[in-house]
């Protein structure tokens, strides 16, 4: 997991009035009421910042990936690690940006990266099915 999401995890959890995901995801009653003004309006800023953060730490990424392909032949394991840092800031910039459009309608948002890339891969595969028939 990237810095870049780490920091929307956390700042997720604090945005949703009902706190860290595992308190309200998979509930028969769903919570309708938005967060405070304020912490949409603080979270509003706190997404767009982290946003162009993750999009400097995959350049970071990218960056530290090109100029240890040198020390691929001696391991290749050894780049396993930043490709998946780099994968995870890469998401981390695309989830800011949902986010900053669900922010402010949605209750209670995703906050953990594994959730979010299954629910964007759901959606994914409804886009395709449904333009594919």
């Amino acid at each position: 997991m990237s810095i870049s999401s780490s920091l929307i995890t956390s700042l997720t959890n604090w945005r949703n009035p009902e706190g860290a995901e595992e308190n309200w995801k998979g509930r028969e009653h769903k919570y309708t009421h938005l967060p405070s003004f304020k912490r949409i309006l603080i979270s509003e800023a706190a997404f767009a910042a982290v946003g162009l953060a993750a999009i400097v730490e995959s350049t970071m990424n990218a960056a530290f990936i090109l100029f240890s392909l040198p020390f691929l032949l001696i391991d290749s394991k050894s780049l396993q690690l930043p490709l998946q840092r780099l994968n995870s800031s890469a998401f981390a910039a695309v989830w800011c940006a949902v986010n900053l459009v669900l922010n402010i309608g949605v209750s209670n948002m995703t906050a953990k990266e594994e959730t979010a890339r299954n629910f964007t891969f759901k959606t994914y595969q409804l886009f395709i099915k449904q333009f594919a028939s």
